[in-house]
């Protein structure tokens, strides 16, 4: 009968370390695939940012390229008769 007690609490003692050892487990591999997905959602932020600067690099080089396409002497020019004109016009208006 000793003997049946000791073996009864060697089974109960071993599956309740198996049961600890597989929530370990379990509680381990769920840290794991967090661990994990913050990981590939970090990479993705980091890929769409990246991408991003390089689409808002691109349109200013293309911005500033087309503006030094179209701006000549000639454009200048009436571009400064056109703003001193508004500033005459707005200055004639607050006298």
């Amino acid at each position: 009968m000793k003997a049946d007690e000791i073996r009864i609490i060697g089974l109960t003692k071993m599956d309740r370390e198996r049961r600890d050892l597989v929530d370990a487990t379990d509680n381990d591999l769920r840290e794991l695939e967090e661990s994990k997905n913050y990981a590939i959602r970090f990479e993705k932020q980091r890929a769409i940012e990246q991408v991003r600067q390089q689409v808002s690099r691109l349109a200013s080089e293309r911005a500033f390229e087309s503006l030094n396409g179209r701006l000549t002497n000639e454009f200048q020019l009436r571009m400064i008769d056109y703003h001193i004109g508004l500033l005459r016009s707005v200055a004639n208006k607050s006298t």
